[in-house]
C-alpha cells in the first residue's frame, strides 16, 4: 500500500459457480483482470447479465463448462463491489481507510 502501510485484515469479495469436486482438482481462478467486478455469471442471488455470461455455463457449448468446473472469480481489493476499499472503515481507527 501507499506510504509503506499495511492491513492487518481485509474483505475480498468474490463469487463461485459449480461444484468444486471432493479432490478439489476442478479449480478455475478468473482474476478479473477484465473487469473491476467479480460478477462474470448470473447466478441465483444475482439474475443480472455477467461480463463472461456467453463463456461460463452447463454443457459443451460454453468454454468453461460448470458440469467438470469449480469457477472463482475474486474481486480487486479497493473496487467499490464488495472488497476493502478506501471508504471501508479501518477497524483499529474507526475511520475510512481512504483519504
Amino acid at each position: 500500500l501507499d506510504y509503506g502501510q499495511s492491513l492487518s485484515r481485509f474483505n475480498l469479495a468474490y463469487e463461485t459457480w459449480g461444484i468444486l469436486s471432493s479432490a478439489k482438482d476442478n479449480v478455475i481462478l478468473l482474476p478479473i483482470a477484465l473487469s473491476a467486478s467479480s460478477h462474470a455469471k448470473s447466478h441465483d442471488l444475482n439474475k443480472s447479465f455477467g461480463w463472461w455470461e456467453k463463456f461460463i455455463g452447463h454443457g459443451p457449448n460454453y468454454p468453461i463448462d460448470l458440469n467438470w468446473y469449480f469457477v472463482i472469480c475474486t474481486n480487486v481489493l479497493g473496487s467499490c463491489y464488495g472488497s476493502t476499499g478506501p471508504s471501508s472503515i479501518n477497524p483499529e481507527t474507526n475511520e475510512p481507510m481512504g483519504p
